[in-house]
């Protein structure tokens, strides 16, 4: 499904914009010499996350150049597609400290351009930008969310496997142009440029200490879900969500047993939704998390004495959650590696063998799906945060949707 590339329109900039944001002090002197960009790109831009800061140093520029910026992607992952597939925003901050979007116009595959209001760049100007790229929302429940999922072995494969999100090159420019004369301002050499390499990235989910066995009827058993923001971009909400399938009981939610804490001590159960059939668990509360920063859930689950012995499976994701606050839908949903438990008649005896799903222990092969009737394609992409999307679109039936690759 092609998405069209977001942009807004500035007309209004070009009769009346505003001045730029000089953090020069007054009176300072500048010594002339040639003209000079420097860009000060983030590190790694979190998809669908919150718009995220840069900034732009321009010296000994004119009264009427333009600053140019140039967009292209680089190895995007599958699920985001190209940049004329997604959700891209660019700002700018006034002296006022009014943010006002850049418009962007396709200039070739994966590349798209734009650039601010003619200004004065003389001496030396510090703009403050930033940016955000995200895969455009789905209109409803019917439409596909973005789905990354790089332990599901039927998924597209990222064309780099090292960097699994791709990267996006920043190239900035200084230009003698009229603004409204886009074409002149981006084919023309410039005064001055530079370019960053700017990697995308995600928050990851993981499990933590997770029991590798339960006993029906038995304690439940502690463990830990583990978000994380490797990024430079803000996530002020994020929802979790866990996925149970029972090979040989079958899967009927009333078996399971879930409950979460904050201190570990006060613990509430976990209701599952109301899909029959199915053992789908969200947590209730959505997660803000900061850039460079993490948060555990605790967690601990048992099983009632009619769950038979047999293997179990359980899938994890994190949806980015976007709207209004009583009614917000997922707009990209980023899976974590399976945690593959048994359910046994008795404990075995401890061997003191690494726990699986712990960070830095990968969780045994076990049982694949195809030993245990399940389908590569429907099983693994567990549909989460479909169920979010029928659930923002006000449906009393939470269907999941099976999403295929």
């Amino acid at each position: 499904m092609r998405r069209s590339l977001a942009v807004t329109a500035t007309a209004s900039l070009l009769a009346t914009a505003p001045a730029l944001a000089v953090l020069a002090a007054p009176g300072t002197a500048y010594a002339e010499g040639s003209a000079a960009v420097q860009t000060t790109a983030p590190g790694v831009l979190g998809i669908a996350g919150s718009p995220t800061p840069f900034s732009v140093k321009v010296s000994n520029g004119n009264e009427q150049d333009v600053l140019g910026f140039e967009l292209s992607g680089a190895d995007l992952n599958p699920a985001l597609g190209g940049l004329q597939d997604a959700t891209i925003d660019l700002e700018w901050q006034d002296g006022n400290g009014k943010w006002h979007p850049v418009t962007l116009k396709d200039t070739g595959k994966d590349k798209v351009s734009g650039s601010l209001p003619a200004r004065d760049f003389a001496g030396e100007t510090v703009v403050q930008m930033r940016v955000r790229v995200a895969p455009k929302a789905p209109a409803g429940p019917d439409d596909e969310l973005a789905t990354f999922n790089a332990h599901d072995p039927s998924a597209p494969k990222p064309p780099d496997p090292a960097n699994p999100y791709g990267h996006i090159k920043l190239a900035t420019s200084l230009r003698n142009a009229p603004e409204a004369d886009l074409k002149s301002a981006t084919q023309d050499p410039p005064k001055a440029a530079d370019t960053d390499t700017v990697k995308l990235g995600a928050p990851t989910v993981a499990l933590v200490d997770y029991p590798a066995t339960h006993v029906p009827g038995g304690p439940a058993k502690q463990y830990k879900l583990r978000i994380d923001n490797p990024t430079d971009s803000a996530y002020p909400s994020l929802s979790a969500m866990l996925a149970f399938d029972l090979k040989t009981t079958g899967n009927d939610s009333k078996l399971l047993k879930l409950e979460a804490s904050k201190d570990g001590k006060d613990w509430k159960p976990v209701p599952a939704m109301d899909v029959p059939g199915e053992m789908i668990n969200p947590l209730p509360d959505p997660y803000a998390i900061q850039p460079r920063s993490s948060v555990d859930q605790l967690l601990r689950m048992s099983f009632t004495d009619d769950a038979k012995p047999g293997d179990g499976v359980t899938y994890l994701a994190v949806d980015v959650m976007e709207g209004d606050e009583g009614e917000p839908a997922p707009i990209a949903e980023f899976c974590g590696e399976r945690g593959l438990f048994k359910i046994v008649t008795a404990e075995p005896a401890p061997t003191g063998a690494p726990t699986p799903g712990t960070p830095g222990t990968p969780a045994p092969d076990g049982p694949t799906l195809a030993d245990t009737g399940g389908d590569s394609n429907t099983t693994t992409l567990m549909g989460i945060g479909a169920a979010l999307l029928a659930a923002a679109g006000g449906g009393t039936a939470y269907a999941m949707r099976r999403r295929r690759a």
